[in-house]
């Protein structure tokens, strides 16, 4: 009995070889054609930070429909450059905003953050200059390292000791003690 080998192998193959290279292909261009979004904002709140503070971060982009995830990098910038780790995880608020918050340990100085921020595609850090969204509180501590900058405000609300209480104490006090006197001098 002869066998006759088919050599439709390579056919049908070749079709399914170009197949997933051009859905690859596709794919890349999918990845490449889908925007970065752009930030229009990065505002923390309160505006006068000092120790124990919660400082709350807000970020806004134009359009951020492959935005996975953002993180805040915390450090301190002045007297000395430290970083605080791990990142702090920021949540999604609402359409295109995100928002995290940290305490702030330092009791003097300068401190900063920076964002990063993850896409389906790539990933980017913001601040990545020192004119970045026109702000004027962008610091670089090192070579290529920029963050959005706060100086801690360290002078503290002491008002001037009132009066008014001791004041009263002490004339209660006297009245008591002198209707005391009194009574005193009334039943002898």
């Amino acid at each position: 009995m002869l066998i006759k080998k088919k050599r439709f192998g390579f056919f049908i193959t070749l079709p399914i070889l170009l197949l997933v290279l051009s859905v690859t292909m596709q794919s890349n261009n999918f990845a490449e054609s889908v925007p970065l979004p752009v930030v229009l904002s990065v505002v923390h709140d309160p505006v006068v930070v000092t120790y124990q503070t919660n400082l709350t971060v807000t970020v806004s982009f134009d359009y951020a429909i492959n935005v996975t995830g953002v993180e805040i990098q915390y450090c301190q910038l002045e007297p000395s450059f430290t970083c605080h780790f791990p990142k702090i995880d920021m949540i999604f608020l609402e359409p295109w905003v995100w928002a995290g918050s940290f305490i702030v340990l330092e009791e003097s100085g300068v401190i900063g953050y920076k964002l990063y921020v993850y896409l389906q595609t790539t990933d980017f850090v913001a601040p990545n200059e020192t004119d970045y969204l026109g702000y004027d509180n962008i610091v670089e501590p090192a070579a290529g390292q920029f963050y959005f900058s706060v100086e801690l405000n360290t002078t503290t609300d002491t008002a001037p000791m009132s009066f008014g209480l001791p004041c009263i104490a002490l004339t209660f006090g006297a009245i008591v003690l002198i209707r005391r006197k009194l009574r005193s001098i009334r039943n002898v």
